[in-house]
């Protein structure tokens, strides 16, 4: 499931705190986004400059050569001034 819109980014002067995610297919997100609701929090979606493969097959077998290797994945993410 290849997501093709702009990743999520909900920035408010009066939220509570800020939830940074990273969400392949969008079930993290949907989590993410109820307990924004419940927390008054913002949320910032993290996208990667090479994005996994669709085949999740693919996707696993690549995170796991990341993980054993130390060698992640760039991040394409403008972020904000958390201070």
């Amino acid at each position: 499931m290849h997501r093709e819109k702009a990743p999520m980014k909900v920035l408010t002067e009066d939220a509570d705190s800020i939830i940074i995610y990273f969400s392949r297919s969008g079930n993290t997100e949907n989590l993410v986004k109820m307990i924004c609701n419940e927390m008054n929090a913002d949320m910032l979606e993290l996208t990667l400059s090479n994005p996994y493969p669709e085949d999740y097959d693919k996707t696993v077998e690549r995170a796991n050569e990341e993980r054993d290797s130390g060698d992640f994945p760039e991040i394409n993410t403008d972020m904000p001034d958390l201070s």
